[in-house]
């Protein structure tokens, strides 16, 4: 009786476990089939619909004659689908023995199951992989950018390459280029872009295509006409090559309206390297460049504007009375102020003498700006900088444009006087673009309206008149005539004349000190032997034809020396121009 109490209290044990799991299995079927069906439902339909993007051809990048300076060419993408790696690595070598050479892959495994060819297939290359159906790789057709010139516009016109964990998560596709840089492909990447289509396709248990099961298509991107001229670009990259120029930035834009002509910045890239993803030796040789090709000199780069500030100078002690074209100055070569000596740029020929305004402007006598300033108000200054649009930017169609520095009035009654000297001569806390220095003599030479720089050929803003004192710009445009064209004139011996007998420019030069000056490096005249990132900088603003200006430059050169080399610099862009 006891064994067969103790068997039948061991079945009774038995059935109970095994009811317990066939409850656990029924109620886990339950949850799969009836609760969980609409997730696994996806997951099964993901795995046998697949849907594809089609890029849209991106538009054409003009310049402002219609001359192609970006475009697309006809190519096709390659992009391998696999459940696993062992299945990943099998199509890629099946993918090498039908086109006869090694192909890799954008991304990793661990990222996507869908993995993109990171090289173009060439027609013949996509047919052979038609004809042969490898299971998994698909073949989409699609266009590579192109640019013509790549390095000469590098900066004014971007790059295009496969989006980064920065853009919007809506580009994130394999097979999606988008614009970066800073320049136009960016700043006009959605309208370039145009709308991209896609694909439903069905598959079966091995990756083959069944049938296609829809197909939106995409939509092309839009041409930009710019306002750049092609042709000027490369004379004046090409020019910046040949005198051997490794730092500079150039920009030439129209006086009336702003359309920007020309802007280059010195060293470029090799934009058609980005376009498939840059690689990381090349990308490293870049960033550590000292001269920095990756940033654009004429919005990014923010330069003391040294004697050049002279014109804000000129202006402000024009409208507030301190000067008139008759004040005279008498230049020993230099000036002692509380304690300290500050030295005009002719001090080794014992200064200038005798100069009224006009002679001042044109020599750049520096004593001359020295007592301007003594007897001016820094409201007037700073009034007369802004109005002639320093310490804001611009408002060009280009990314990351600095806004310089202009100092608050507050700032000045807590240094020492001689800070105010500094700034009479563009020195000490003073910042400024060579896009802003454009646009203020711009304002000076077209009767006092400001204009906004500006690359794309449909963007216009009527000038406004910003400053209606234009008996006193007339005054300062003929003194920066004399720059050039007067025998006291710093660069003089750069003046040059227009088709018709006429002066061909005006402008002003200066010299950005860039490092301290010892009173032994005047004696040995060592100020432009200075190892190279300790010399000063040379810089240029000039407009031509220097009567009826049509267009503004600015040229700066970084560690170039004396302002004189920037000018004749800029002299061989504006011979280019006028002839």
């Amino acid at each position: 009786m006891r064994l067969q109490s103790y068997s039948l209290t061991r079945i009774w044990f038995l059935l109970g476990v095994k009811t317990c799991l066939l409850v656990l299995l029924v109620g886990r079927l339950a949850q799969l089939a009836i609760i969980n069906n609409p997730e696994y439902s996806v997951l099964a339909k993901g795995n046998r619909i697949h849907s594809r993007i089609l890029p849209a051809q991106r538009g054409r990048i003009l310049d402002h004659k219609g001359k192609i300076l970006a475009e697309t060419e006809q190519t096709y993408y390659g992009y391998v689908f696999s459940d696993t790696k062992k299945d990943l690595g099998k199509r890629l070598d099946q993918i090498t023995k039908i086109i006869k050479r090694p192909v890799h892959l954008q991304g990793s495994f661990v990222q996507r199951r869908i993995l993109p060819l990171k090289e173009n297939l060439s027609w013949e290359e996509m047919a052979k992989l038609e004809t042969n159906k490898v299971p998994g790789v698909f073949i989409t057709p699609s266009s590579k950018r192109s640019y013509l010139v790549p390095e000469v516009f590098s900066h004014v016109l971007g790059y295009v390459s496969p989006p980064t964990e920065k853009d919007d998560p809506a580009l994130q596709h394999p097979f999606l280029l988008v614009g970066h840089g800073g320049g136009l492909e960016q700043i006009y990447d959605e309208m370039l872009r145009g709308t991209m289509g896609f694909v439903e396709e069905e598959m079966d248990s091995k990756r083959r295509l069944v049938r296609i099961l829809g197909t939106t298509q995409p939509e092309e991107g839009q041409d930009l006409v710019t306002t750049l001229d092609k042709g000027l670009q490369e004379f004046t990259y090409n020019l910046l090559q040949e005198e051997g120029i490794k730092s500079a930035g150039i920009v030439v834009m129209d006086a009336q309206n702003g359309a920007i002509r020309t802007l280059v910045s010195q060293p470029s890239y090799d934009t058609n390297a980005f376009v498939q993803g840059i690689s990381t030796p090349l990308w490293k040789s870049l960033v550590c460049n000292s001269y920095r090709p990756l940033f654009n000199k004429v919005v990014q780069g923010q330069y003391a504007p040294g004697s050049v500030f002279k014109i804000v100078m000129a202006l402000a002690g024009l409208r507030s009375g301190v000067i008139t074209e008759k004040t005279t100055a008498f230049c020993p070569g230099y000036i002692d102020c509380g304690g300290r000596r500050f030295h005009c740029w002719a001090w080794r020929k014992g200064g200038h003498g005798h100069v009224d305004f006009r002679k001042a402007m044109a020599g750049s006598c520096d004593v001359f700006f020295y007592q301007m300033a003594k007897k001016m108000k820094i409201h007037d200054v700073l009034r007369t900088a802004a109005d002639l649009g320093l310490g804001t930017p611009t408002g060009v169609d280009l990314l990351y444009e600095k806004s310089g520095l202009l100092p608050k009035p507050t700032w000045f009654k807590r240094r020492q006087f001689g800070e105010m000297l500094n700034l009479s001569i563009g020195q000490g806390r003073l910042l400024t673009t060579p896009m802003q220095l454009a646009v203020m003599v711009a304002t000076i030479v077209n009767g006092g309206k400001h204009i906004t720089p500006h690359l794309n050929c449909k963007f216009f803003t009527q000038p406004a008149q910003h400053i209606k004192d234009t008996a006193n710009l007339s005054v300062l445009h003929q003194t920066l005539i004399d720059v050039i064209n007067s025998k006291d004139g710093t660069g003089y011996g750069f003046r040059c004349e227009t088709s018709e007998g006429k002066n061909g420019f005006g402008g002003k030069t200066g010299t950005t000190q860039v490092s301290s000056i010892s009173m032994k490096d005047r004696e040995t005249d060592r100020i432009n032997n200075k190892a190279e990132f300790l010399r000063d900088h040379a810089l240029f603003v000039g407009f031509a034809p220097a009567e009826n200006p049509r267009f503004i430059i600015t040229v700066i050169l970084e560690n170039g020396g004396w302002g004189a080399n920037a000018c004749r610099i800029g002299q061989k862009i504006i011979r280019k121009l006028i002839s």
